[in-house]
């Protein structure tokens, strides 16, 4: 079997129905466990808290 890691920095980009949604996911290993953080806008274009 082979091992593949999937840790760093990926930055996605997702067509959906209220628009393009980008967000930034890094995946790394911290004292033998894995640890996640995402970033990102999480409202649709136009609404409060949405940004420019």
């Amino acid at each position: 079997m082979t091992e593949i890691s999937a840790e760093g920095t990926w930055h996605l980009v997702m067509d959906t129905p209220i628009g393009e949604q980008r967000a930034v996911l890094e995946l790394s290993i911290q004292d033998g466990a894995s640890a996640s953080n995402v970033t990102g806008h999480r409202a649709a274009p136009g609404s409060p808290g949405a940004g420019s």
